[in-house]
């Protein structure tokens, strides 16, 4: 007997499947887009697929790069609430 989870995965796949294939349909037939154009949505998909893949890089590389030493001096805490140029309202 299948479970509810390989049924769950079959019609997952047989959506994609017939996503792509009437998508792909369309726009061959109607739009006259051809190669990697017909794919539904293209722009979508490989904005998509390009952001997975920096973010892949960024979890698993960003441990492997030395970490960057900040060329920025720390400031030193103000002392007196003269030299603050912000001095509230005065009523």
């Amino acid at each position: 007997s299948i479970s509810a989870g390989w049924i769950f995965v079959l019609f997952f796949f047989s959506l994609i499947a017939l996503y792509l294939s009437v998508g792909i349909g369309i726009n061959m037939l109607a739009r006259g887009k051809q190669g990697a154009e017909a794919i539904p949505n293209y722009g979508f998909w490989s904005e998509f697929f390009d952001s997975f893949r920096a973010g892949v890089a960024l979890v698993f590389c960003c441990q492997c790069r030395p970490k960057a030493t900040s060329s920025y001096s720390t400031m030193a805490p103000e002392t007196s609430a003269s030299t603050n140029s912000y001095q509230g309202l005065s009523a």
